[in-house]
């Protein structure tokens, strides 16, 4: 399978995964991330 093919197929999966991970990076500035700003951004480029 290529990276690409995965990456679609499984990018809900692959999109939480990130965010609870950077939700762990800076406490202190998660309250102010938007996901859904960041989720939109990160879709238009794939």
């Amino acid at each position: 399978m290529r990276l690409a093919d995965f990456i679609s197929q499984d990018m809900e999966l692959i999109l939480a995964q990130w965010e609870a991970f950077a939700g762990t990076l800076l406490p202190a500035t998660c309250n102010r991330l938007d996901y859904g700003i960041m989720r939109n951004r990160f879709c238009r480029r794939s």
